[in-house]
């Protein structure tokens, strides 16, 4: 059986009136229980891009990350996300986040 290394929970916002959807995720590693949380440019594959960046660019050992999509009302994603910082948007630039917030290098 894998261990698993993380939690990645990927949320974003309902659809806007002009089509825009909003993009957040919470990366816990299970080993310290330390979180990293912030706001991406970009959608979903965005977030799924940290998971492959953390793997060198490969989908193996994408099995010891857990990764869950939550979707929300705009209002509720804008109250749960209130006050995050912006992350970024390239898995390199996402996986550095998380990096630096967490302060150790995967």
């Amino acid at each position: 059986m894998k261990k698993i290394k993380a939690i990645l929970q990927g949320f974003n916002s309902e659809a806007d009136m002009y089509g825009n959807r909003y993009f957040a995720f919470i990366y816990t590693d299970i080993k310290t229980g330390k979180q990293a949380r912030g706001t991406v440019a970009g959608g979903e594959s965005n977030i799924r891009s940290i998971i492959f960046t953390l793997c060198g660019d490969s989908w193996i050992g994408a099995d010891h990350y857990f990764l869950t999509q939550t979707e929300m009302r705009k209002r509720e994603y804008n109250r749960f996300t209130a006050g995050w910082m912006y992350a970024g948007c390239s898995g390199q630039q996402l996986v550095d986040f998380i990096k630096k917030t967490l302060k150790f290098d995967k």
